[in-house]
């Protein structure tokens, strides 16, 4: 078996995502395939401009509207296949980062490892 050599560990996580683009458009999705420190991957059959910038809005709790519910990252489009599409986190604010590390330790099947990727760096 191939290990994958990733800066963050990635984990599947059904939580709704929406992805706003530059021009205007959204797209919500009901989960994201993965999601770590660094970025994501939604199942998606839409076709995005490959290095498109794009803000991502993490849908917490069920008010969708209330911005306290939301974590918002600046992503960049980094791969776009048949059913997916990948994207990079290239800025978060500091309460934002905390809100995902937050996510992603809460929703990990090794905590400590996520705990230990963010104190060695895990930042946008």
């Amino acid at each position: 078996m191939e290990q994958e050599n990733r800066r963050f560990t990635r984990m599947p996580l059904n939580i709704p995502v929406k992805i706003n683009l530059s021009d205007g458009t959204s797209y919500e999705f009901e989960q994201f395939q993965d999601i770590s420190l660094g970025g994501c991957q939604v199942y998606s059959k839409q076709e995005f401009e490959m290095y498109a910038e794009c803000n991502i809005e993490i849908l917490l709790g069920n008010n969708h509207s209330d911005s306290a519910s939301t974590v918002e990252i600046l992503g960049k489009i980094m791969r776009v296949g048949y059913d997916y599409t990948g994207i990079k986190f290239i800025r978060i604010t500091q309460e934002n980062l905390s809100q995902l590390q937050d996510l992603l330790t809460l929703h990990a099947p090794d905590p400590g490892k996520v705990q230990s990727e963010f104190n060695n760096g895990g930042t946008a």
